[in-house]
């Protein structure tokens, strides 16, 4: 099986890499796309549920605005998407540094696709940047 994985901060960069892993996924036979939502959260100083319990959570059980636009960008690629391939959301309120290793190892992630800003306004804070840095800093 393969497994690619995409997060997404839902910018266009963002939008333009899984547009992108659609026509990689004909190319590669790729059997699941997993869309992670790693778009930084505020937390508060009360205890989740998930600070004691497996804290990836899939869409299905989010109501919230964020959820609702991780399942948008499914439906936009799954609009795209005439391989076949299963496209899951997934959530998590940890930060990425965390959460990325345990993705690529839990899910048996094959290959890592995200969108960089190559100049402007939030370069240096894109999502694909900060990916390549927790990457290399984790020996992914």
């Amino acid at each position: 099986m393969k497994t690619l994985l995409i997060p997404t901060d839902f910018s266009p960069a963002a939008e333009n890499a899984g547009l992108y892993v659609l026509s990689l996924a004909r190319q590669i036979s790729m059997d699941k796309i997993l869309l992670y939502d790693a778009t930084v959260r505020e937390r508060t100083n009360v205890i989740f549920v998930t600070d004691v319990l497996d804290p990836i959570i899939e869409t299905q059980d989010l109501t919230s605005g964020q959820g609702r636009r991780l399942e948008d960008f499914r439906d936009l690629l799954g609009r795209k998407n005439d391989t076949g391939v299963e496209i899951t959301c997934l959530s998590d309120d940890r930060a990425l540094e965390v959460v990325l290793p345990e993705l690529v190892e839990g899910r048996r992630v094959d290959m890592v696709v995200c969108g960089i800003n190559a100049f402007g306004d939030g370069a240096d804070q894109s999502i694909g940047k900060e990916v390549i840095k927790i990457a290399i800093k984790q020996k992914l």
